[in-house]
């Protein structure tokens, strides 16, 4: 049986807006040139968004959100950091996000564990075991 304690918090989400539009762009296996022209987006702000520098208006995001068939809404509030974060409450178990820089953005990495009893399930282990080592949480016995 898992622990009887329950861990209650917001859980990061894994994708950030790069993330999405490169995987989108696969997705639809669609060049990102042809991404750029379809939205009428200049190919070099695509880019940037893919590389993790985006400045690209909601307008921008809603013709390429329309190009590549997501949801313009959801898509202009992860460009602008208001996507809104599931709340995670009364699990049987703990989850930990685990944030980790990796070139020019973000490594996630989540531990499942049973609360309180130092066992757990890692996914996503991150670019590297001292990042993933550094962003281990407190009270979890750390993996040798």
């Amino acid at each position: 049986m898992l622990g009887a304690s329950v861990q209650t918090n917001a859980v990061p989400l894994e994708d950030e807006l790069g993330d999405v539009l490169e995987k989108a762009l696969r997705r639809a296996a669609l060049p990102v040139e042809e991404a750029a022209r379809r939205a009428g987006v200049p190919l070099a702000r695509l880019r940037d968004a893919i590389d993790y520098r985006s400045d690209l208006t909601c307008g921008e995001l809603g013709r390429i959100a329309a190009v590549l068939e997501l949801n313009e809404v959801g898509l202009c509030a992860l460009a602008e950091g208001k996507y809104p974060l599931p709340d995670v409450e009364a699990l049987p178990f703990c989850v930990h996000a685990l944030r980790m820089p990796y070139g020019i953005g973000v490594a996630n990495a989540y531990l499942v564990s049973e609360c309180g009893s130092g066992r757990g399930i890692l996914f996503d282990v991150g670019p590297n075991m001292d990042a993933l080592l550094a962003a281990w949480p407190a009270g979890v016995p750390k993996i040798d």
